[in-house]
């Protein structure tokens, strides 16, 4: 045993090379070919599917008009059996900006971002570890920058280029050599929060003095065990003076393993074997049937046919959606969605009470405090709706103690 409304729903393909018996396995999908493995930038050449999330807020602060942009991606990079599981690894992007509005200026306004991934069920049978990697795990710009405009600039292209946005146009034949001395530039990231367990990842990095945008980038695995299914929770949040928390997402991946993960008994299954096994699998004499499927270019289409290895791919279904939040008063319509919203506001105020509470200025002291209130009061409530209390009375009590907070802590 392994210790904002649906907006998209798709049904992607998880690619895991089987190592067959006799046959050198060459990992195209995996982004490693052979003399490929200290490839800095890893499986970041090439993105089997990704989908992404992106919200915005436009907010009054200092007396002058802001937007911010939150804006994630999760991109699938490869998938393989283990001894008694299946391990898929990702790689989650984040993007954030902030700019005035109505010709006000906007200097400095991000404080800090964070990654948020969960295991939401199965937590007995599925795990998410990081790749602690700084060419994989980084983000730019470093704290106490003035000017990085030009290490986002590279950052955002790096991004693009890793999801294929670029790869056709740019082709294959990349000098990674030259992508790894960019990163080089900014690896060595801001301060880092960071809290790893068997079935939450949480990577904060923080800014003094604060920055009006960033990149982030982070890789994780999941292991599952075999014959299991799992969800993954992923978010990505940042943190201002002025709207405190916004978040893109949540997009949730949901897992099925197949019951059988050794190469060499999957190697000797027939084709139908493997289907019942939830594998299919994918050889040179008909990679391009499964091209666009598997997302590949024609380049590695091409490479795949005309090489004098074999190639054996296995691909696993699984879905990537991103999922409704309970964040919004006006859906709260009776007990079950009342306790719902409760829930999310208590999590929103006990992120912003953590990032603002570890700041030194009065300002973000000011903010945490207030949400420390707020999560009081918030337990408090949840347990009168436990207790049967009307929920209208509830909401009531909520929306009196909400206003009376943010009177109190902004005058």
């Amino acid at each position: 045993m392994i210790q904002n409304t649906t907006k998209y729903v798709y049904t992607g393909l998880i690619l895991a090379i089987l190592i067959i018996p006799q046959i050198t396995p060459v990992q195209l999908d995996a982004h490693h070919s052979d003399g490929d493995d200290e490839d800095p930038l890893g499986s970041l050449v090439h993105v089997a599917y990704s989908m992404n999330s992106t919200n915005s807020v436009h907010y009054l602060y200092n007396y002058s008009y802001h937007d911010a942009y939150a804006h994630t991606r999760i991109g699938y990079c490869v998938g393989h059996p283990l001894c008694s599981s299946w391990e898929y690894e990702f790689w989650m992007t984040g993007q954030m900006n902030a700019t005035g509005s109505y010709g006000f200026p906007s200097h400095g306004m991000l404080q800090a971002a964070a990654f948020d991934i969960s295991v939401t069920d199965n937590q007995d049978h599925c795990i998410v570890d990081i790749d602690d990697n700084q060419r994989h795990t980084w983000c730019t710009p470093k704290s106490g920058t003035i000017d990085h405009s030009m290490d986002v600039h590279i950052a955002k292209n790096l991004l693009e280029l890793g999801f294929g946005v670029l790869a056709d146009a740019m082709g294959l034949g990349l000098a990674w050599s030259t992508a790894d001395a960019m990163i080089d530039t900014f690896v060595n990231a801001s301060y880092k929060n960071n809290n790893v367990n068997s079935s939450n990842i949480w990577y904060l990095w923080e800014w003094i003095p604060q920055v009006n945008d960033a990149c982030q980038s982070i890789f994780f695995n999941a292991k599952i065990d075999n014959g299991n299914t799992a969800t993954i929770s992923c978010k990505y949040h940042i943190f201002a003076q002025g709207f405190e928390l916004l978040t893109a997402g949540p997009m949730t991946i949901s897992l099925t393993a197949p019951s059988e993960s050794n190469p060499h008994l999957i190697s000797g299954m027939t084709i139908e074997e493997r289907e019942q096994q939830n594998i299919i699998t994918v050889t040179k004499d008909n990679v391009r049937e499964y091209s666009d499927v598997l997302h590949l270019t024609k380049t590695e289409t091409r490479e795949i046919e005309s090489s004098d290895k074999e190639f054996f791919f296995s691909i696993v279904p699984f879905v990537i959606e991103e999922q409704p939040t309970h964040d919004d008063r006006t859906a709260v319509i009776d007990a079950n969605s009342a306790h719902l919203y409760l829930e999310s506001q208590f999590e929103r105020s006990r992120m912003i009470a953590d990032v603002f509470g570890s700041a030194m200025d009065s300002e973000s002291q000011n903010v945490a405090n207030k949400h420390y209130s707020m999560i009081n009061i918030i337990e408090e409530l949840l347990s009168d709706l436990n207790k049967g209390s009307d929920y209208r009375t509830v909401m009531d009590d909520y929306d009196t103690f909400i206003k009376k907070a943010e009177s109190y802590y902004t005058n």
